[in-house]
């Protein structure tokens, strides 16, 4: 079968045009997907830091004191945590958030909750996911940057999310701890940004890749059928013998020779007339 396919001019084209357009696709499927999680880590990203930020100025000014007296003394028991806090439930339920919280530095440089919407107690040691960030943590606890956009997204227990940090300050604008939004990739009002369509694009990514691998395979084989063919038994026995082709030279000079002379004057018909 392949050797008809290989002698096919035909045949080959069509498989040519078939790899091209492979190639292409297959190429288009691999860095669309791509741009497309950059788009939408940045809009997801701009969204979160946005959020952080409006949160932490509101917090600062209509909270400050009691952020002030939270952070000398972490406890769920406070009244001031008790306001806080529900503000921030209601906040993450209104924003589509996970969660909104805020962390500090405590003795010897590990981080604690001090506010979370989901209720952890005040005082507890961060989760191990979100030590990945300690750098970020302390350059916003230092003071060295004031906020924090998410560069990639970390697994937490309700799947895929970014995390925005921004700093959290008091009455008089003393830092007293780092304020965490964290939205999930997976929630409805973020699948328009893109990040649910990208695993049926990688699975169209992939069967491109494939397809393009089988296509560029067989136009090897074809290539290599039609410029290499080996000459068979069959083929040697078609071709004519040396006294054969003798043969045919002879009668081609003797037809040549009667063509020649059929097509000569006679003298008659070459006599000059009187």
């Amino acid at each position: 079968m392949l050797k008809k396919i290989a002698n096919s001019e035909s045949s080959k084209k069509y498989i040519i045009a078939l790899w091209v357009l492979v190639a292409i696709l297959s190429a288009f499927s691999l860095f669309y997907p791509i741009s497309l999680k950059v788009k939408a880590a940045e809009l997801l990203g701009d969204k979160a830091i946005s959020m952080a930020s409006s949160i932490s100025s509101t917090l600062s000014q209509l909270n400050g004191k009691d952020l002030t007296n939270i952070r000398s003394n972490p406890t769920a028991n406070s009244d001031s945590y008790k306001k806080i806090n529900k503000v921030l439930e209601n906040l993450s339920k209104e924003l589509n958030c996970n969660k909104i919280f805020s962390v500090y530095k405590g003795v010897g440089g590990k981080y604690y909750y001090l506010l979370d919407s989901q209720n952890t107690v005040t005082g507890t040691e961060i989760d191990q996911i979100y030590l990945s960030h300690k750098n970020v943590l302390d350059k916003i606890s230092d003071g060295k940057i004031v906020s924090q956009s998410p560069s990639s997204t970390v697994n937490t227990p309700s799947g895929k999310a970014i995390i925005a940090w921004h700093n959290l300050t008091n009455d008089k604008g003393e830092i007293v701890g780092v304020l965490g939004v964290e939205c999930c990739v997976k929630n409805p009002s973020f699948n328009k940004l893109g990040f649910v369509k990208l695993n049926l694009w990688a699975l169209f990514s992939i069967s491109s890749l494939i397809l393009a691998i089988f296509a560029a395979i067989t136009a090897i084989k074809i290539a290599k059928h039609s410029h290499n063919k080996k000459i068979t038994k069959a083929d040697f026995a078609q071709m004519p013998t040396l006294s054969q082709l003798e043969n045919e030279i002879l009668q081609k000079n003797k037809d040549d020779a009667k063509n020649q002379e059929s097509t000569e004057p006679t003298d008659e018909n070459s006599a000059p007339q009187a």
